[in-house]
């Protein structure tokens, strides 16, 4: 497994590099699917660090290209928007839609990385 567990306002359980629909990001007008990125040693905090996930191509070492797979659920293939990585309510989660599949957790820590320039 990657990543961590952590408990949901509603009960349920969340893990690391999960996908959920989305409200209130500064980028997002409309509910989105969202990467999960935020360390569960955060768990308690009441909001939830994720980065949107976006039809539109745009060429960019930080957009991340995601085809839809029984793991990750999504209708057609997506852009995990790295340049957009944004912290919500976690009142803002919706439904749990799937998870990111492992072949691509290596390129969004590296984009991630490359980005914040940490």
């Amino acid at each position: 497994m990657i990543g961590w567990e952590a408990p949901l306002v509603n009960g349920g359980m969340m893990k690391q590099y999960d996908i959920y629909t989305t409200t209130g990001g500064t980028y997002s007008t409309k509910p989105r699917p969202a990467v999960v990125i935020q360390a569960v040693s955060f768990d308690d905090f009441d909001s939830l660090t994720v980065i949107p996930i976006t039809t539109i191509e745009i060429e960019s070492d930080f957009r991340i290209k995601i085809e839809p797979s029984d793991h990750n659920n999504l209708d057609k293939a997506g852009y995990i928007m790295i340049d957009k990585i944004t912290t919500i309510k976690q009142s803002n989660i919706g439904e749990y839609i799937g998870h990111i599949d492992e072949k691509y957790v290596d390129n969004i820590k590296s984009a991630l990385y490359k980005f914040i320039g940490i």
